[in-house]
C-alpha cells in the first residue's frame, strides 16, 4: 500500500425476473433472434449493450470516498479490510468508457444477488487497480461461476452502500465500577469500533467481462464481533432476445422463445405489461459463459385473468441498468387467482387458459340431490359457507387442456376433472358436470 493510504474498515455482509419496461428504439424489436454481430464482442459500442447506453450520473456514494476526482480517479492508494487495495491508475487509459461501465455496474447485483442499487444507495465510480489477494478468490457466495486473479489490474469500481449498515458505536460501551469483571470482559468482548460503509463493484477496464464484488467486514450484529470480507463473481441482469412462437386461443397466455446463455439463472414464465411491452431479464455472470439456446417460456399478461396485449413490443435489451416504470399492481380475478394456486405443482400445467367464477353455493346445486348433494365431490364442500367463492378452471397441460371445479382452498373437487384435446370456452353461465 502507497505511503500516506488511507485504511478503511469497511461494512458488508452476505446473504443469499420479468419486468415490464417501456418501448425503446431497439433494432432487435422487429426480429429479436436475429444475429447481432455486437452482441459476442465486448468491446462493442455502448448503445449495444445497455437497455440504457447513457445513463445519470447517480447520486455519490455517502460518507464521500476521500480523494476522488470529477472524472474519477483517486489521488491515492487505499485498502479496506487490508485486502482489497486500490492504487491510482497513473495515467494508464480505459478500453472500457466511463459509460459503458456505469451501465454495466448499474446492472450489476450486490453481494446479496439483489439489484445493485435497489434501496436507494449511492454510487461513487472511480477508475484505478485493484489488487486482492489469491486467498479470497474462492467465492464464499454460493455459484457457479470462477473468481480470476486481480493483480494491479485496472478496472472501474462502483463503490456503494453495502446491504446492511454497521450498527455498533464508535467509542467502546463504559466501565461501571459497580460491574463484575466477568461483565467488563463480555462487554469488551463483543465490543468492535464502528466500519465504514461501502461494498465494492469492480468491472475489468481492459475487457469489461471479468469482474466481482467485494463486502468489507461488517460488525453487524455487535455481539458477533467482524465478520467477513465476502467475495462473489460479479453477475448481472441483462433484458435478452425473445420471439413470440403462438397465442393461446383463450387470449390469457401465450408461448415465446427466449435467446439465452447455458450458463444464465432465471425464473419460469414472463409477463407483459398493460401496454404490451415484454421484458424477460436473466442473472448473467460479466465472465464469457456458455453457449446460446432457446428456452420455450409462457407469457401471461401483468395478472392472472388479464388477457395479453393484441400488440406485443418488444422491449430494448442488454444490460439492465434502468428500472422498469411504475405500475400499479394488480392482483388479478379472483377466480383466475385461485385456479393459477389450485394447479401450480400439477405436472406440465403451464398457465390458466380460462376461468368462472362461482359460489359454493352454486356448486351444491348441481351436485344434485337434497343438499348437501350426491356428487361425489359433495362432502368436499359441507366445509365451506355458501357465499364463499370457487372457481371453473380450464389449465394448459401437456395433452391439451384440463377442466375442473375448485374449492375456496384451492383444491380441485373430486370426480370433476376432465381434459380435452383442444381449447374449450367456458360458457357464460355455471358449467355442467362432466
Amino acid at each position: 500500500m502507497a505511503s500516506g493510504a488511507a485504511v478503511f474498515f469497511l461494512a458488508g455482509c452476505a446473504s443469499a425476473g420479468t419486468v415490464g419496461h417501456s418501448p425503446a428504439t431497439n433494432p432487435l424489436a422487429t426480429n429479436p433472434l436475429a444475429t447481432n454481430p455486437l452482441a459476442t464482442n465486448p468491446l462493442a459500442t455502448n448503445r449495444a449493450l445497455c437497455m440504457n447506453p447513457e445513463p445519470g450520473r447517480p447520486s455519490p456514494v455517502q460518507p464521500a470516498v476521500p480523494g476522488v476526482s470529477a472524472d474519477g480517479d483517486i489521488a491515492a492508494s487505499w485498502s479496506l479490510d487490508n485486502a482489497i487495495t486500490v492504487e491510482p491508475a497513473d495515467g494508464a487509459s480505459p478500453v472500457i468508457s466511463r459509460q459503458r461501465a456505469l451501465c454495466t455496474l448499474l446492472a450489476a447485483e450486490d453481494i446479496r444477488g439483489s439489484d445493485l442499487l435497489e434501496d436507494g444507495s449511492g454510487l461513487t465510480l472511480i477508475l484505478g487497480k485493484v489488487t486482492v489477494p489469491d486467498a479470497l478468490l474462492v467465492s464464499n457466495i454460493p455459484t457457479d461461476a470462477a473468481l480470476t486473479a486481480f493483480h494491479s489490474r485496472l478496472a472501474w469500481i462502483a463503490v456503494v452502500d453495502p446491504p446492511i449498515l454497521a450498527a455498533c458505536p464508535s467509542t467502546p460501551p463504559p466501565v461501571s465500577s459497580s460491574s463484575s469483571s466477568g461483565d467488563d470482559a463480555s462487554s469488551a468482548a463483543g465490543w468492535s469500533p464502528q466500519t465504514v460503509p461501502y461494498q465494492l463493484v469492480v468491472l475489468d477496464a481492459a475487457t469489461g467481462t471479468d469482474g466481482l464484488v467485494y463486502a468489507a467486514r461488517t460488525n453487524n450484529p455487535c455481539a458477533s464481533g467482524l465478520a467477513g470480507p465476502y467475495v462473489r463473481p460479479l453477475i448481472v441482469a441483462v433484458s435478452v432476445p425473445w420471439r413470440l412462437i403462438s397465442r393461446d386461443p383463450g387470449g390469457l397466455f401465450g408461448t415465446i422463445a427466449l435467446t439465452v446463455h447455458t450458463c444464465d439463472e432465471f425464473g419460469p414464465g414472463a409477463n407483459a405489461t398493460d401496454a404490451g411491452v415484454v421484458e424477460v431479464e436473466v442473472s448473467r455472470p460479466i465472465t464469457n459463459c456458455g453457449s446460446s439456446k432457446e428456452s420455450v417460456q409462457t407469457l401471461q399478461g401483468p395478472a392472472f385473468g388479464d388477457p395479453l396485449a393484441a400488440n406485443l413490443t418488444h422491449a430494448a435489451t442488454g444490460f439492465a441498468d434502468m428500472p422498469p416504470p411504475p405500475q400499479a399492481f394488480r392482483s388479478g380475478s379472483a377466480d383466475a387467482t385461485l385456479c393459477a394456486e389450485a394447479f401450480s405443482d400439477a405436472p406440465e400445467v403451464a398457465a390458466v387458459a380460462a376461468s368462472y367464477p362461482v359460489t359454493v353455493d352454486d356448486l351444491r346445486q348441481i351436485s344434485g340431490g337434497p343438499s348437501p348433494g350426491v356428487h361425489p365431490f359433495a362432502v368436499e364442500l359441507t366445509a365451506f359457507p355458501g357465499g364463499a367463492k370457487a372457481a371453473w378452471c380450464e389449465v394448459k397441460v401437456g395433452t391439451g387442456y384440463l377442466i375442473s371445479a375448485v374449492t375456496p382452498d384451492g383444491a380441485p373437487l373430486a370426480g370433476v376433472q376432465h381434459t380435452t384435446s383442444t381449447f374449450q370456452p367456458l360458457p357464460a353461465g355455471i358449467p355442467a358436470l362432466p
